[in-house]
């Protein structure tokens, strides 16, 4: 099941950016209905995006690796 999880986040991170709110709900700690998805950036193997909920921003991440894993990660905005 892990494994699945695994490629579905990879999946959705590389290319389906309608997902990204899922991605981050549970890093952020707010429901995917809750958040709103900003500034999306791609590159070969990584994508960037800021995830906002309850009008804190926070900035995400996500760098994939080898057999299919990814490294998603978020932290909130410095003021």
């Amino acid at each position: 099941m892990k494994a699945f999880v695994i490629v579905v986040a990879v999946l959705v991170v590389a290319g389906c950016g309608g997902g990204l709110a899922e991605v981050s709900s549970g890093r952020i700690g707010c429901a995917p209905g809750e958040i709103t998805i900003s500034d999306e950036s791609s590159g070969w193997n990584t994508s960037s995006w800021t995830a906002i909920c309850n009008g804190k921003e926070y900035f995400c991440s996500a760098a994939s690796g080898g057999w299919g894993a990814a490294d998603v990660d978020c932290k909130p905005r410095q003021q």
